[in-house]
């Protein structure tokens, strides 16, 4: 008897735009989104209640290539939260990290807000890619002063998680953010939660997230993987155009001057005559 085709393992990665959105961006899933930013920025005053600009409903999910990853939320005490994936390190991210941030700070005064009535704006960006000089995995910023190391403002803040940076050690002491760290870099080969975060109820309820999409929503997750994917190569294709460019221009302006030089010279050979 002819063995029949086993279907593939569904994988579900946390990272794509359709994964994330349902983990962190509805408003069933903002008791996760209060204890992934509890976990990773873990301020002084925790989160404890958010409330989504832009949710998306749980089973509304649109079917198309405008569905946007980003989450905006604020919590009880008016702090505004963005988060973003970023799965491509490219040469204008930092560009793109600045602007962003800075977009979502100026829309306060469109609502008629005077500066002083500005909230802080907290920026966290999760790439699957090292991105930034050195090894360490969460990087924080604020705008400094680049001598006495005094902060502007506490209006301003910039987290950048580089999920290939990150190591388990394997301790005893686990922390919240290295449990939210393993699951979005490995939770898609996850079978079980690992026992090591098994006290980390958030997780749990992620994993339950995960699950539900393989069981109940695996072909609208398929047709969203498929429109990211060709989505990432055309971005991808884009960036490697932009930085050929870039180089072209680069070697065209030092051909230019050599050959200024040249002339100059000849110039100068011929006046000696």
């Amino acid at each position: 008897m002819p063995l029949l085709p086993t279907e593939p393992p569904r994988i579900v990665d946390p990272l794509t735009d359709f994964a994330f959105k349902r983990l962190l961006g509805t408003e069933e899933s903002a008791p996760l989104l209060v204890g992934f930013l509890n976990a990773i920025l873990r301020l002084p005053q925790p989160v404890v209640s958010v409330q989504l600009e832009n949710p998306t409903h749980e089973r509304e999910f649109p079917d198309d290539r405008s569905f946007v990853v980003d989450i905006r939320a604020t919590d009880q005490q008016g702090r505004i939260f963005h988060i973003d994936v970023q799965l491509i390190a490219h040469t204008a991210l930092a560009d793109r990290v600045l602007f962003c941030w800075a977009d979502g700070f100026a829309r306060q005064l469109s609502k008629g807000n005077a500066y002083d009535e500005l909230r802080p704006l907290i920026s966290i960006w999760v790439t699957p890619a090292a991105w930034l000089p050195g090894a360490h995995h969460h990087s924080r910023f604020r705008p400094a002063d680049l001598v006495q190391g005094t902060v502007l403002t506490d209006r301003m803040e910039i987290h950048v998680l580089e999920l290939s940076k990150w190591r388990d050690t394997l301790s005893a002491n686990v922390t919240y953010e290295d449990g939210w760290l393993a699951f979005l870099r490995d939770g898609k080969v996850w079978e079980t939660l690992p026992s090591r975060y098994e006290s980390q109820k958030e997780l749990t309820m992620a994993m339950k997230v995960l699950a539900d999409i393989r069981d109940r929503e695996w072909d609208l997750y398929s047709r969203q993987l498929d429109a990211w994917r060709t989505q990432q190569i055309i971005e991808a294709d884009r960036q490697r155009e932009a930085e050929y460019a870039k180089k072209l221009a680069r070697e065209v302006a030092e051909m230019q001057a050599a050959l200024s030089e040249t002339k100059a010279a000849l110039s100068e050979t011929k006046a000696a005559l």
